[in-house]
């Protein structure tokens, strides 16, 4: 083989090698620019446990006695609002006062943000929150609210209807001490110390306002009632039942008043059942619906008379106990004094005879040895011993 024609395949070979060294490093180099263009796994996973951590930092711990404080705020600033108040379901607007009906316009996002805003920025400004927080403080104020109404709902289905409407009317005090329904109120005062606020705020709420006519016992369609109430909150701004209801403590309770949207529906008039019949025969349903409504009437006034006299009771009973056992006291008192008086008295008695015997004595002593002293044996034959003259000293 000539020399040159294995120095040829030599470069051949050579030029070959480099190429595929070439074509090589080109791929890496590809390879390296699409890993870098892509998003890694690990720093997205990072970037989200950072943002769980900043929402963390920022959320409010209702449920915690320490913070027991700000849902007052919260509640203050609704109960001061009548905008807030209409926006957030808890009163109808009145066109007359200039307050709208859908409570001004704004969306419910924007009225959560505002309560944040007075409760975190004026009210609490010392916690540190600034106005960067106020989104994700607002839609904590959301969830506080709709965990409130859940709360609210929960206390009330506990205390039954005669207990709610005896608190909703300030007639709690009405409650016989002692019974169930004492127990029932006094647990759900010490759970749920925002109940009277709250029934005060969900009084005019739909869900609650149908419970007054539920047991209506005429036909009449009351669904009607539903559409209407609905339609007067329409508007740019929707009502908290659509909102979901989890407090910020970490509870995830879904909102009770979450119902879908009734239709108009003709209310169903009650026929008489003769052509014939009169005015008044058409009116005994109502007639029978109000005598029903004046017997419960008289029978929770006679419940509530018969309640208070209970109470009466037990008070003159208590006062009558504890006059008798003041008496009782004080005999036992003056008896003890008296005797302590008799004893003593009979002590001195008896100090005051001792002492005159010891005297006596002495006399006698002293007798003796001036007699002794004089060498008489025996005294005069007129004087009388000493004996004969105090037998108590023989």
């Amino acid at each position: 083989m000539p020399p040159d024609t294995a120095r040829v395949r030599l470069e051949k070979q050579l030029q070959m090698v480099k190429k595929a060294a070439a074509s090589k490093s080109k791929g890496k180099s590809k390879n390296r620019l699409k890993e870098n263009s892509r998003p890694a796994a690990p720093a997205s996973v990072s970037g989200d446990s950072a943002n769980v951590e900043t929402r963390r930092k920022v959320e409010v711990q209702w449920s915690a006695k320490k913070n027991a404080d700000l849902t007052d705020a919260l509640l203050s600033v609704i109960e001061e609002r009548e905008s807030i108040r209409v926006a957030l379901g808890f009163a109808k607007g009145d066109r007359n006062s200039g307050v709208s009906t859908t409570g001004g316009g704004n969306a419910l996002e924007r009225h959560y943000e505002k309560i944040a805003r007075e409760v975190f920025l004026v009210r609490y400004s010392d916690l540190g929150k600034t106005e960067a927080n106020i989104p994700k403080l607002g839609n904590s104020v959301k969830n506080r609210i709709d965990a409130l109404k859940k709360l609210y709902r929960t206390h009330r289905e506990t205390l039954g209807k005669t207990g709610a409407g005896l608190i909703s009317e300030n007639r709690d005090s009405e409650i016989t001490a002692g019974s169930e329904l004492d127990n029932i109120w006094q647990k759900v005062q010490a759970e749920f110390p925002w109940y009277k606020r709250m029934d005060a705020l969900m009084k005019n709420h739909p869900s609650i306002a149908r419970d007054a006519v539920a047991n209506s016992t005429t036909s009449v369609n009351t669904g009607v009632l539903d559409a209407a109430v609905r339609r007067t909150s329409n508007g740019d701004s929707v009502t908290d039942d659509e909102s979901p209801s989890s407090d910020d403590g970490g509870s995830d309770a879904q909102s009770s008043d979450k119902e879908p949207l009734q239709p108009l529906q003709p209310v169903e008039v009650p026929q008489p059942s003769t052509p014939s019949a009169t005015p008044s025969t058409a009116a005994a349903p109502q007639s029978a619906q109000k005598r029903k409504v004046d017997d419960l009437f008289n029978s929770v006034k006679e419940l509530s008379e018969l309640a208070r006299e209970q109470r009466l009771r037990q008070v003159e009973l208590k006062e009558a106990e504890k006059t008798k056992w003041s008496v009782k006291k004080a005999k036992m008192k003056a008896e003890a004094e008296l005797a302590l008086d008799r004893e003593c008295r009979e002590h001195a008695k008896a100090e005051a005879e001792a002492q005159q015997a010891h005297e006596l004595q002495m006399m006698e002593m002293q007798l003796r040895i001036a007699q002794v002293n004089r060498g008489v044996a025996e005294p005069p034959a007129e004087l009388p011993l000493p004996s004969a003259i105090d037998p108590a000293l023989q």
